[in-house]
């Protein structure tokens, strides 16, 4: 009797149309995969437009679900679609074999089956979170850089700031507001309170409706 398998295939909305990663080729290398290990595929599970940040996929718990059951192989096409945390992957991979259950990775060649395929699985899953977080770091200096020199760098400019030709000036009226949130934070009032003063003084943001807590929490945050 040939062994049981469940193919899980992921693409965030950014990836939906890139070669490679689409659903379909997806989903066609994962069941090239099967066939030459002589995996029986007993279900298929899919989770469009998601991100692989966290593990709370409503296809991935199917998936999941599915393979404990069989006590077989989750079959996916790489790494990167089970998840972007070498935490959640290391927990799933420990779930999966409490239950007599294995992951297989296709381009990567992973299977946990054995001990040397999750050593190796753990290795893989450290340098793609490290790749991932390098990838935010350098963003975030690069919007930082952007934010120093006052150039633009995204469609609406910051709060307390507006565009002019292509670059950051402060906006006057914002920035008496921002003084306004701080000062009233001094005197140890709250978010809230801050909220409901701005409020009563007919202080609106920048389509006219009350400036929120969850505004003034921003404010705060930016210094």
């Amino acid at each position: 009797m040939s062994k049981k398998a469940v193919i899980y295939t992921r693409v965030s909305l950014e990836k939906m149309a890139e070669e490679g990663v689409s659903l379909e080729a997806q989903l066609s290398k994962c069941q090239q995969y099967a066939q030459l290990q002589d995996l029986e595929v007993v279900g298929t599970y899919t989770d469009e437009g998601k991100t692989g940040k966290n593990t709370n996929r409503d296809g991935l718990r199917e998936a999941l679900k599915s393979v404990k059951k069989h006590k077989g192989t989750l079959i996916i096409v790489s790494l990167s679609r089970l998840s972007r945390s070498v935490v959640d992957t290391c927990q799933l991979v420990e779930e999966l074999n409490k239950t007599g259950a294995n992951l297989a990775s296709v381009q990567e060649n992973i299977s946990t089956e054995g001990a040397c395929g999750r050593f190796v699985l753990n290795v893989m899953s450290s340098l793609y979170q490290m790749e991932v977080e390098q990838l935010s770091e350098r963003t975030k200096n690069a919007m930082q850089h952007l934010r120093n020199t006052r150039r633009r760098f995204s469609r609406h400019a910051p709060y307390g700031y507006r565009y002019e030709e292509g670059k950051m000036v402060e906006d006057d009226a914002e920035q008496h507001i921002i003084r306004y949130i701080h000062d009233l934070r001094k005197e140890g009032l709250t978010q809230t309170k801050i909220a409901e003063i701005l409020a009563a003084n007919g202080f609106n943001n920048r389509v006219g409706k009350p400036i929120t807590q969850h505004a003034v929490s921003k404010v705060l945050r930016a210094g």
